[in-house]
C-alpha cells in the first residue's frame, strides 16, 4: 500500500478509535490487496512454507490462517458492542498487549486487563472495521510477525502490526504485540519531548506494570545512548550489532512498504543510504517515554516506546520526529557467550495517520 499524507500531529484516544475502526465498502478491495515489495534492497529475502527466516507465500497454510485470525477479529469487534469483548480479548495471550495511539496519554501500552474496557468505549464511537494481512514472516515455529492493512471509512487506510505466538496450552496463535498503525505519523520538528502530556489515560497498564522512572527505564536510556552515539561515528556495521544476532531482527521502516529488514547488514545499510547518504543525517537520537517489561519473560524482554529525532551535520532537526516501539531482548539470558540486551522488533514509526480534507 502507498502511503498518503502522513499526519502533522497526534491524535487523541478518540481519534484512535475512530481511525481504527469504520470500514468503508467501496475501499475493502483495496484493503484486500497485500504488497510484497520483494524488489526492494531492504526487504526479508525469499519465501517459504513456515520455514524460519522467510516471507510466507499467499497462498500457504501460515499466511491463510493469520487472514483467517484476521477475519475473525474484525468479526468479534464488530459483534461484540454492549460490553461483550471477553472473546476478542482472549485473542490476546496472556501477556499481550497493543500500541493504540502516538499520544503517550492516550494509552501507548494497553495490557489484556485493560483492553474490554478499550473496545467499549471504542465501540460507542464508531460502528465496523476490517484487517486484512499483507506480509506474513516466519520467524520459527512458534512466532510469526505482522504487516496487514486496515481500512476505515473517515481515515487514509493504516497499515498495522502484529507479532503472533503460538500458545502450545491452547494450540492457537494469539496477539502477543499488537501495534495499531504504523508508518504514517510524524509530528512537527520543534516538538519535544518535554511537551508530552502526562500519562492519564484510564486504557493504559496498571501503574505497577509501567517502569517509568525504574532502573529498567534508566537502562533503556543508556542503550539508546549507546545508539546515538555509534550512529553520531556513522558506524553502521557496529550500529547493526545492536540488533539480535540469534534470530532475524525484524526491523521496519518509517515507510512500511519496504516490508520487513531481517538482516543485520541490510539494517545497518539502510540506516547509512536512507539517512545519511541520501539527507545527510548524522544525528539519530532516541528518547524514551516510557518502557515496560514484559508480562511473561521480564528478566529477559523489555518494550521500549520513545521518540527519535533526526539532524543534519549542521544540528538542524531534518524532516519530522517520530514515536517508535522497539523490543528490546537479552540474548545472554538464553545463551552466556552472547551480548546481552539488543534490539528485536524495530517500529521506526507507530501511530494513527489524520485524516485529509477529501477523507475527513
Amino acid at each position: 500500500m502507498v502511503r498518503k499524507s502522513p499526519a502533522a500531529a497526534c491524535l487523541g484516544l478518540v481519534g484512535v478509535v475512530l481511525a481504527l475502526l469504520v470500514v468503508a465498502p467501496q475501499h475493502a478491495e483495496a484493503a484486500r490487496t497485500p504488497f510484497h515489495n520483494l524488489g526492494s534492497k531492504f526487504h526479508a529475502k525469499g519465501t517459504g512454507q513456515g520455514a524460519q527466516g522467510l516471507l510466507e507465500p499467499l497462498d500457504s497454510p501460515i499466511f491463510q490462517k493469520i487472514v483467517s485470525l484476521q477475519k475473525q477479529y474484525s468479526l468479534l469487534y464488530n459483534t461484540g458492542k454492549g460490553g461483550n469483548y471477553s472473546k476478542l480479548t482472549e485473542m490476546y495471550c496472556g501477556h499481550g498487549f497493543l500500541i493504540a495511539d502516538a499520544e503517550p496519554e492516550q494509552g501507548s501500552f494497553v495490557t489484556r486487563d485493560h483492553m474490554p474496557a478499550f473496545y467499549e468505549f471504542a465501540s460507542t464511537k464508531v460502528s465496523h472495521m476490517e484487517t486484512v494481512p499483507s506480509v506474513v514472516f516466519t520467524e520459527s515455529e512458534e512466532v510469526l510477525h505482522e504487516i496487514g492493512v486496515m481500512t476505515t471509512a473517515e481515515f487514509p487506510q493504516q497499515n498495522y502490526y502484529v507479532r503472533w505466538v503460538y500458545c502450545n496450552k491452547m494450540k492457537e496463535w494469539k496477539f502477543d504485540v499488537h501495534a495499531l498503525s504504523v508508518g504514517a505519523l510524524t509530528f512537527p520538528p520543534d516538538a519535544s519531548t518535554a511537551d508530552l502530556p502526562a500519562w492519564s489515560s484510564p486504557f493504559l497498564a496498571k501503574e505497577a506494570r509501567l517502569d517509568s522512572g525504574s532502573s529498567v527505564l534508566a537502562n533503556v536510556t543508556e542503550w539508546d545512548k549507546q545508539f546515538a552515539q555509534t550512529f553520531s561515528q556513522l558506524d553502521f556495521t557496529a550500529l547493526s550489532d545492536l540488533y539480535v544476532a540469534q534470530v532475524p531482527p525484524k526491523f521496519l521502516p518509517i515507510n512500511v512498504d519496504y516490508g520487513f529488514v531481517t538482516s543485520k547488514v541490510d539494517v545497518g545499510d539502510y540506516y547509512s543510504l536512507r539517512f545519511y547518504q541520501e539527507h545527510n543525517i548524522t544525528s539519530f537520537t532516541r528518547d524514551p517515554i516510557h518502557t515496560m517489561a514484559d508480562l511473561g519473560s521480564p528478566s529477559s524482554v523489555v518494550h521500549e516506546y520513545g521518540v527519535s529525532t533526526k539532524a543534519s551535520a549542521g544540528g538542524t532537526t531534518t524532516g519530522s520526529k517520530h514515536y517508535y516501539y522497539t523490543r528490546w531482548v537479552n540474548e545472554a539470558a538464553q545463551d552466556a557467550s552472547k551480548p546481552s540486551w539488543r534490539i528485536d522488533v524495530d517500529l521506526l514509526a507507530v501511530g494513527l495517520e489524520q485524516p485529509t480534507a477529501a477523507t475527513a
